[in-house]
């Protein structure tokens, strides 16, 4: 279990100057602030705090380090750090786990006794089993935790009433200003720093929403291992191939709070009919240890070029034998045009090596850019029988998605299912309108094989959301400065009653306004207003597409580019795009995880080189300040990564007892503090009455602002955040 804890730190600065020898000195010492609402008035709160204060300067604790998560602290101003005994105190919030010693805090925090009220007799039980743990403790440990039960005798004896965190309260008006701040106070530190719970949608705002309703937007890395095992080394840290625990505490420090994790049909069905079940074990592990950090999953079928007897990766090669594709192109002008500029070129005239499976070798694949297998008869032919179930190609796909659904089913990080990357329109060497008319292809063969996907989730999960994907081509078009087309389905695939468990998902690539953008893998720093321009239309059409649905958007892959100015400048012209949009995005891809169909060659588009370097440039770009979940609606949003500079409005929902989250990075943006202003849309300040914020210790990177005046429901908040320009502690 995970709680989160507001505690107070002890830095020492300078010489430890007072009135006593036996002033408390030491570099960390931790203790829990009130779990608990009290409605103390100001002189009874000095006297605790007091308290507690000369229990801590004793000789006996000189000099020691350790953490007490005690049931009682100390409640205490929200700000930055004051003066004690030579020492800067500050304020410290983090998410802690709950040890033995503070595991007391269950029996008073269970459910079953919200909105009750406690004295001392009651409180002798949880007493009791704090003297009992503690036997397993230190002398110095016991001496402490001694002087500790002092003070919560001490409180026990004087009865004060208390209520629980989630207990029901007066009206806003009704509560005096100073309790009113300590209730303020505690509803923040009872909740984690970001989304909570299954992710919604909210119909008529349009954005995903946690638990709360707090509308969320994410910010992700693709984690695509596209060869066997599948799935990322786990026991240890390694460059390119792992996802283990230190992986993980970097991805929330940097922010992200989405994972886009490929699970192929191919990982899945390693024989016909025959499900490796103890993979997705292994998966849906994965898949808690990052919810457990607060990163959702996406769960992406991913395909590239659709099988590695094509040069790509996918589809169980058995379901697809390469003697039963068709290794010429049918039709007439179609593939006489296409013969004209390289195309319809089958995989087995390239002069391939290959394998004991009988599949092309990797290296010798990637000597050529993948998307030209795309145009292969084999490839075409491939695709065609997945959509027009030729041979229950399709059929199989489904049984496949039966598979995967069941077992995510009961996962609340599972926000969704991509059912399948990038699709590729087929046969249109029988049929030349599906790449000659945009959005035909769409109507036609993705919107049917969406429906029979979305109603197998459906049966499995009611609340799990489906991300489709539309034509990468003909609905976007790279010559002449980039042509992007509405998309052509006639409703959200799952239909139209169903929009609350649908999103649009996208992706944006420079690279494909032309065949030589990307010649050295990414696109040079010459292009960056053509590839701005690239992402604005192109983003700001899929939006337009959203709102025609009625579904949220979000762009699930980008970038793919290496450690370069180049690459940042990809990245910010599509993260700045996707802001204005209000949308959120996955980064391609936190490491290579054996890519097979890759651009980048040798070069790595994660975010290590192979000796381990970090790529700082590119992770600086990514670790935006953003709002991970908003009270409210959001309705503008900009970041400035030169700056630092950053800017919000929201229309505030007083439904919503949650507060706002904010990520910022300490780290890349905030080393020296920032300054935070809170406004109305006219400029003027939320007075401190009105609102609480709290500014979390660098590591926990969040900002969270709760906002409980009436006045301000319906109303447009203005957040603004800029970093400081000296040291906060020096």
């Amino acid at each position: 279990m995970f709680r989160s804890l507001a505690t107070q730190k002890l830095y020492k600065e300078g010489s430890t100057t007072c009135d006593d020898s036996d002033c408390f000195n030491t570099t960390g010492l931790y203790k829990s602030l009130e779990t608990i609402k009290f409605g103390f008035i100001e002189d009874e709160k000095q006297k605790k705090r007091d308290s507690m204060l000369e229990s801590t300067c004793d000789d006996d604790l000189s000099q020691k380090e350790f953490i007490y998560e005690g049931i009682l602290g100390i409640l205490d101003q929200v700000k930055g750090f004051k003066e004690f005994c030579g020492l800067r105190l500050e304020l410290n919030f983090q998410h802690t786990a709950e040890t033995a010693f503070s595991r007391p805090i269950q029996n008073v925090e269970d459910e079953s006794i919200y909105s009750s009220h406690y004295s001392s007799d009651e409180f002798s039980e949880v007493q009791s089993e704090v003297e009992v743990q503690s036997e397993e403790y230190s002398d110095e440990q016991h001496s402490f935790m001694e002087k500790q039960q002092q003070v919560i005798q001490s409180k026990l004896d004087r009865k004060l009433d208390f209520t629980m965190v989630n207990s029901e309260f007066e009206s806003y008006e009704e509560v005096d200003p100073l309790r009113r701040n300590v209730l303020s106070l505690l509803v923040l530190l009872g909740l984690a720093v970001g989304q909570e719970g299954t992710i919604k949608i909210n119909q008529n705002s349009r954005f995903m929403v946690d638990k709360h309703g707090r509308s969320t937007i994410f910010h992700g890395v693709n984690v695509v291992y596209k060869v066997d095992p599948y799935i990322p080394i786990e026991d240890k840290f390694e460059p390119q191939l792992s996802l283990n625990d230190k992986d993980i505490d970097d991805l929330v420090s940097w922010g992200f709070n989405l994972v886009r994790l490929g699970v192929m049909w191919e990982s899945v069905e390693r024989a016909p009919g025959v499900y490796d079940y103890g993979y997705l074990k292994k998966v849906n592990d994965l898949i808690n240890k990052l919810g457990a950090k607060g990163i959702y999953t996406l769960v992406d079928g991913h395909q590239d070029v659709l099988a590695r007897s094509l040069c790509g990766e996918g589809i169980p090669t058995f379901h697809i034998p390469f003697e039963s594709l068709n290794h010429t192109c049918p039709g007439t002008i179609i593939p006489w045009i296409a013969d004209i500029f390289g195309a319809c070129k089958s995989i087995s005239d390239y002069g391939f090596r290959y394998d004991s499976n009988g599949w092309p070798l990797i290296e010798d694949c990637t000597k050529h850019g993948f998307p030209i297998y795309y145009t292969a008869p084999e490839t075409v032919h491939a695709f065609q029988k997945l959509y027009d179930n030729i041979d229950g190609l399709q059929d199989k796909f489904m049984a496949f998605w039966d598979v995967v659904a069941e077992a995510f089913a009961d996962n609340q990080y599972v926000i969704g299912y991509d059912p399948l990357n990038e699709p590729f329109p087929s046969n249109y060497y029988l049929d030349p309108m599906l790449i000659l008319s945009p959005g035909k292809f769409d109507r036609e063969k993705l919107q049917p094989l969406y429906k029979r996907a979305f109603d197998i989730y459906q049966k499995h999960d009611s609340s799990k959301i489906m991300y489709y994907e539309a034509a990468e081509f003909p609905d976007e078009v790279g010559v002449a400065g980039g042509f992007v087309f509405n998309l052509g389905f006639t409703e959200a695939p799952g239909g139209s009653d169903k929009v609350g468990v649908q999103v649009l998902n996208d992706h944006s690539y420079c690279c494909q306004l032309s065949a030589d953008m990307c010649s050295t893998g990414e696109p040079p720093l010459s292009s960056a207003q053509q590839c701005l321009a690239w992402h604005k239309k192109r983003i700001g059409t899929r939006a337009q597409d959203a709102e025609r649905y009625k579904v949220p958007l979000i762009i699930t892959e980008f970038g793919a580019c290496t450690g370069s100015d180049a690459c940042v400048q990809e990245i910010n012209a599509v993260t700045d795009t996707c802001d204005q949009n209000l949308v959120g995005w996955a980064y391609w891809e936190f490491k290579k995880y054996k890519d097979v169909t890759t651009t980048a060659g040798s070069s790595s588009e994660g975010f290590y080189d192979d000796d381990g370097t970090l790529q700082t440039k590119k992770v600086k770009a990514l670790a935006r300040t953003y709002p991970k979940a908003v009270q409210g609606v959001p309705i503008g949003l900009r970041f400035d990564t030169t700056s630092g500079n950053f800017g919000f409005e929201y229309v505030h929902d007083m439904n919503i007892t949650a507060p706002t989250v904010i990520y910022h990075s300490a780290e890349f943006y905030y080393s020296s503090g920032l300054d935070i202003q809170v406004t109305d849309a006219n400029d003027v300040s939320i007075p401190q009455s009105s609102m609480t914020v709290l500014v979390n210790n660098n590591s926990a990177n969040h900002i969270q602002i709760l906002i409980e005046d009436p006045t301000y429901h319906g109303k447009a908040i203005k957040v603004q955040i800029t970093p400081k320009s000296k040291t906060f502690i020096q």
